[in-house]
């Protein structure tokens, strides 16, 4: 089972929730509250990472950053602001996807499902090139 790495600061309803949803939709789910537990998820191997940020202390640009200095792996980005700014600033920042709230619990399922179906074929299609190089 795939294990999602979730870091939120939303109430605890609102994160069970949504890790209710994830962990429907075949996940293993892990909550932690800041990304400075980040060095022992990474290690016990999750495929990805949500975020969803509401407000401080939990910093998703600072997240994104620091998990892109060491890692590959997906971030899905959840926030409460939709707008095109807070958008493009967490992707170039490091997220490989956005979703703003209000949004669809399947819809955030498919999206991780993307996230890591394009991650796999990555990971495939660099091992390729190296064995055929």
């Amino acid at each position: 089972m795939e294990r999602i790495l979730f870091l939120t600061n939303e109430s605890r309803g609102a994160a069970n929730a949504v890790t209710r949803l994830i962990t429907d939709g075949g996940y293993e789910v892990v909550v932690k509250p800041t990304v400075k537990d980040w060095p022992d998820d990474h290690a016990a191997g999750p495929t990805a990472l949500v975020v969803i940020c509401q407000q401080p202390p939990l910093d998703y640009l600072k997240t994104c950053r620091l998990i892109r200095e060491h890692s590959t792996l997906p971030i899905l980005v959840v926030r409460g602001r939709s707008d095109m700014v807070d958008m493009v600033v967490a992707l170039e920042t490091g997220a490989d996807d956005f979703v703003a709230e209000p949004y669809k619990g399947t819809a955030l399922v498919a999206r991780i499902r993307a996230l890591l179906r394009r991650h796999r074929l990555a990971k495939s299609e660099l091992l390729w090139s190296r064995l055929l190089g």
